[in-house]
């Protein structure tokens, strides 16, 4: 029975940077605990300022957790497929460090699933009231309308519906894919790692087990991150990966239909002004589309 057990356990892989984890870390070691079969919570800090550092400081100690810290930044893709070398255990749940727990069973519904040839994907949602401070609001109106789906929603397309913040994977399929550490910044390593399980035939299984997204980031931060995984989105179609998002479906459409040059500068022109209506929190996110269209146009002409 024991060796049964240690071929289903867990490794919990959260990557930290420039945030409080305490929390997080310790109500992942306390649901642990009441799991069939061992449970890791493995925390690998990536490179984070000292303030940050010292905040964390006691997670050194923490019983019941593994703290790891990197000398320097290596980048959302490259942590990760550290953490995924290191794990102890041959299943692997990749966990956002600015994720909140939603539910008080969440490890043991990961662990009622375990299916050595599939991927899990528990979800994300938001907090259900709007952030206090107004520079807040545009990521979390964002959050809650296209990135807070349903298992429904998902079900329907499940690789484009994939995200990075909240998955569990058997380790051997983790290190036959690992995350492309050539894209720079933020953005789309989701993407891209979500069709490769498509394109080797992995199923990718929704459940109803979310985490919740509390790292809120002012809109001008969000927007620069835009900018960043617009460019990466633009390298991955660009060395011919078979990729596809509601952005590039778009940007091919308006193409094809001979009017990218002329949107390009029009929405290039606009690109101030949707800057500012987006950082007021109020824009529809028709206008968030128009803007990411803008940049995706220019990318090219």
């Amino acid at each position: 029975m024991e060796k049964e057990a240690w071929q289903k356990g867990i490794s919990v892989l959260v990557p930290v940077y420039n945030y409080d984890v305490r929390t997080f870390l310790c109500g992942l070691r306390d649901q642990a605990t009441s799991c069939p079969f061992p449970v890791e919570v493995f925390a690998l800090d990536d490179g984070s300022g000292e303030h940050w550092k010292a905040i964390n400081s006691d997670m050194r100690a923490e019983k019941g957790i593994r703290w790891e810290e990197l000398p320097a930044n290596v980048g959302r893709s490259r942590i990760r497929n550290i953490m995924a070398q290191r794990a102890s255990c041959p299943y692997l749940l990749f966990l956002d460090g600015d994720g909140g727990l939603a539910r008080t069973d969440f490890l043991q519904c990961y662990a009622a699933h375990l299916q050595p040839a599939a991927v899990l994907y528990g979800g994300r949602v938001y907090e259900r009231e709007p952030p206090a401070d107004p520079a807040l609001l545009f990521h979390w109106r964002y959050g809650a309308e296209r990135e807070s789906m349903s298992v429904a929603a998902r079900k329907a397309r499940p690789y484009h519906a994939f995200m990075t913040n909240n998955f569990l994977i058997p380790r051997d399929i983790a290190l036959r894919f690992p995350f492309d550490e050539s894209l720079e910044g933020y953005g789309h390593e989701d993407t891209r790692f979500g069709a490769q399980l498509r394109d080797a035939g992995i199923a990718v299984i929704h459940l109803d087990n979310p985490v919740a997204h509390l790292g809120l980031e002012p809109a001008a931060v969000f927007l620069e991150k835009t900018r960043q995984g617009v460019a990466n989105l633009r390298k991955l179609i660009g060395r011919g990966e078979r990729v596809s998002t509601r952005l590039s479906n778009l940007g091919a459409k308006v193409e094809s239909w001979g009017a990218g040059r002329l949107s390009a500068a029009v929405l290039k022109i606009l690109e101030p002004s949707l800057e500012r209506w987006l950082c007021t929190g109020r824009a529809p996110m028709w206008a968030f589309d128009l803007y990411k269209l803008g940049l995706w146009l220019n990318t090219r002409f």
